[in-house]
């Protein structure tokens, strides 16, 4: 029978999937048998916009993530009692989950970055591989305070991340001093192809126009945006679901275009950090203005590694609500396309989770 791979996602914005889904494309390519589960509480219509090959899904969210207000706050008090909850059974959610890997007949898990299929995985015996920019025991804590209860939370979530057979880290990660296990690898990014002259053309854009993509990473935010000034010569293009009614907006999903190509083809982009983000806008040469969050222990190995890459600048987040940055717009304007660094941690990741497969 073919080897089986479960790979279980966070849906906490789309971070995790952008960083899982290439890995999956290049092993379904490299192992045309083998059979994918996909174990995760995102939309199986989004999971099959980044996800190429065929699949059978799980729908079931097996992590927490953080509790947010919008894309650039963190709610601690709310995330610590969310925890609580969660492992109030903990010891059942892991029985469950062994008894679901055995009946499915899994091999390998590979997991960004839900702790719960690693702890099953290792007491079921099976190979396990996971892989993120970062951990959320690490994320649990810096935001709560580990006492009590709470210690006793991050232990087992430490030990699950401990117990996976190897933690790719792709560029830029976290730092994990605490994790023995962990292999680094390069970027990991989808590449997109330039279609700046098609989304002109179908979203009635003239040449005179500088095209500026925003996105917030997959977290609902209300910025505000219908309220901006007019902003001559840029064009906003935004997510159709925002429900934005800007005369200078136009939703790039509406029109058929998918995100990376439209990352790859616009004049500027303007996000917050996330890996997904920065990774992605680094290896299709975008220039970036950045959101900074100042509350995400992610941030500082970002933020640090992208201007390495491409021309970037923080951009304060009440100018960013007042829709008041053109003079940070023009700035990035005139700086030159850089030479895209390749996304070579998808081979390399593909190449280490085969070797558990074949």
């Amino acid at each position: 029978m073919p080897p089986h791979l479960l790979a279980a996602i966070s849906y906490h914005g789309f971070g995790h999937l952008a960083q899982t889904a290439p890995i999956l494309n290049a092993l379904s390519r490299r192992m045309p048998a083998l059979r994918i589960t996909i174990l995760s509480a995102a939309p199986e219509a989004v999971l099959r916009s980044h996800v190429h090959c065929d699949f059978t899904l799980w729908s079931e969210a097996t992590d927490l993530g953080v509790v947010n207000r919008g894309a650039l706050e963190v709610l601690a008090t709310e995330t610590e009692a969310a925890y609580t909850r969660f492992h109030s059974d903990w010891p059942a959610k892991v029985d469950r989950m062994c008894r679901e890997f055995e009946l499915r007949k899994v091999d390998v898990v590979l997991a960004d970055i839900p702790y719960l299929p690693l702890a099953a995985a290792a007491r079921v015996q099976i190979p396990s591989v996971a892989m993120c920019s970062l951990n959320w025991a690490d994320i649990f804590r810096y935001y709560v305070s580990t006492d009590g209860a709470a210690r006793e939370i991050l232990d087992v979530m430490s030990a699950a991340y401990a117990n996976a057979t190897v933690f790719l880290q792709p560029e830029p990660s976290m730092p994990m001093p605490d994790l023995a296990n962990t292999r680094r690898i390069g970027p990991i990014a989808r590449i997109g192809t330039h279609r700046a002259d098609e989304i002109r053309q179908r979203l009635n854009i003239g040449e005179d126009q500088r095209l500026v993509l925003i996105s917030l990473g997959g977290i609902a935010t209300d910025f505000g945006m219908n309220a901006w000034p007019r902003c001559d010569g840029v064009t906003w293009l935004v997510q159709g679901n925002w429900n934005i009614h800007h005369p200078d907006a136009r939703a790039w999903d509406a029109a058929g275009f998918n995100f990376i190509d439209v990352l790859h083809s616009c004049d500027a982009f303007v996000t917050k950090p996330g890996y997904g983000n920065f990774a992605e806008a680094a290896c299709n040469g975008a220039r970036v203005l950045y959101v900074p969050r100042h509350d995400w222990p992610e941030e500082e190995c970002l933020v640090s590694w992208l201007p390495k890459h491409v021309p970037c600048e923080p951009l304060a987040k009440d100018i960013f609500f007042a829709g008041r940055f053109q003079q940070q717009l023009q700035r990035i304007f005139a700086t030159t396309r850089p030479v895209a660094p390749p996304a070579r941690g998808i081979a390399e990741a593909a190449t280490i989770i085969a070797e558990y497969l074949e």
